[in-house]
């Protein structure tokens, strides 16, 4: 069994995708799934259903340090599986039905987090955050429809400079940024009121698995006494795995030193995400409101 080229270059599209965040990716898989139901030239329910769990396969393993990737297509899969008693058509649609339901919860926590994040931040001077995340953007701007003078400390974020797309959305609302590189953290910390970063996993043990330069932000912050919130969906909440059992992934490590700027033997690493203890974390901004990183376990077990 084959799937359609159109479908496979949506999995390697997002594998590869390195610009955007894990709840966007996530949505992309259940489109993927969706697409592939819509393609789909199956003869009948069981062949369909037999593409569908190995598209879910492909997909699951594509982005291993974003656990909403996972947890999406994994729910999916699930109930897509158990339609066996349907027609082909009536699996069809049901399939459509449930991404399309999926893709509307995700978006719908997303701004619930939104508003959860933006009441945190209503009397707050100034917020930091770093690594670009869609859903740390989205409290960001309702915050500031709150509180037009907050002002919003954006770090260049490590060599794939991921801040950079963070000011631009916000920039084109006329907001008031400031962008500073990673090195200025420190002294950024000295007057911001709070930090505000993105997920791409909540391990089991609470650790934080996010952009790289999260940690090192994390224990600077808890040394100038400036809370750190992280700002996600449950649905990256990963009770699979823990800090020191999760996968991470690297990028091209040319965004760090172009080829043969270095000299011979030198290994040139980029990576993509690092690991932050819970300890450092003041709380998780989610869909269904504030979680104290204290309480965090409870949530996940």
């Amino acid at each position: 069994m084959s799937l359609a080229p159109e479908i496979l270059q949506r999995v390697a599209a997002i594998r590869d995708d390195r610009a955007n965040g894990a709840s966007f990716l996530a949505r992309e898989a259940a489109l993927a799934m969706r697409e592939a139901a819509a393609r789909s030239q199956a003869a009948d329910t069981a062949a369909l259903l037999a593409e569908q769990a190995e598209l879910a396969k492909l997909l699951m393993a594509a982005r291993p340090a974003m656990a909403s990737v996972y947890n999406m297509v994994f729910r999916l899969q699930k109930a897509i599986s158990n339609q066996k008693t349907l027609d082909r058509e009536s699996a069809r649609r049901y399939i459509t039905a449930t991404t399309d339901a999926a893709i509307k919860e995700s978006l719908e926590a997303v701004g619930a987090i939104a508003r959860h994040g933006a009441s945190l931040l209503a009397h707050d001077r100034s917020v930091l955050t770093h690594s670009y995340s869609a859903t740390v953007r989205a409290v960001l701007e309702a915050a500031l429809r709150d509180n037009p003078n907050l002002e919003v400390v954006v770090t260049r974020s490590g060599a794939g400079r991921t801040g950079e797309r963070t000011v631009r959305e916000l920039a084109a609302a006329g907001r008031r940024i400031t962008f500073i590189d990673d090195t200025a953290m420190c002294l950024a910390l000295e007057s911001v009121d709070r930090v505000l970063v993105g997920a791409d996993r909540i391990c089991a043990d609470g650790t934080l698995v996010n952009g790289v330069g999260t940690c090192p932000l994390a224990m600077a912050a808890r040394r100038y006494e400036v809370p750190l919130y992280c700002c996600c969906e449950t649905l990256k909440f990963d009770p699979r795995v823990t800090g020191d059992t999760v996968e991470l992934e690297e990028q091209d490590p040319a965004a760090v030193a172009a080829p043969g700027a270095l000299p011979p033997g030198v290994t040139v690493k980029n990576p993509c995400f690092d690991l932050t203890p819970r300890v450092l974390l003041y709380g998780i901004i989610t869909e269904k409101g504030l979680i104290a990183a204290a309480d965090l376990k409870t949530y996940l077990n």
